[in-house]
């Protein structure tokens, strides 16, 4: 899919590259699959409240014609609460970027809250 909507923005050139996450979760097996086009990485906070971001293969934002999209499977649990959020939640002016994002995972949830997959 990374490599189709890269085609498309590649071929307009009135488009700038974007980045994008994409997440498909088969909650039969238990399973996500990640693929990303230069976006920030998802928050995984678990049954017992607490939080981090999942190491995803980064490809390079869509547009730019490169390609190099790669997907990675990672089990999931009715328990686990996923976050996808854009830079614009996480990113503070005058600070890295690394510190924001371990201020978001390290934000949590309540304790026993069930997560939804719709």
């Amino acid at each position: 899919m990374l490599r189709r909507l890269d085609t498309l923005a590649t071929a307009d050139d009135r488009r700038r590259p974007a980045t994008c996450l994409l997440v498909r979760i088969d909650p039969a097996r238990g399973i996500a699959l990640y693929a990303s086009a230069g976006h920030l990485p998802p928050a995984m906070f678990g049954g017992d409240g607490t939080g981090g971001l999942l190491d995803v293969p980064v490809g390079p934002p869509l547009g730019t014609g490169i390609g190099g999209y790669e997907a990675l499977g990672r089990p999931i649990s009715a328990d686990q609460t996923l976050l996808l959020y854009t830079d614009g939640l996480a990113e503070r002016r005058g600070e890295g970027i690394d510190t924001s994002l371990a201020r978001l995972a390290g934000l949590g949830t309540a304790p026993g809250r069930r997560s939804r997959t719709s």
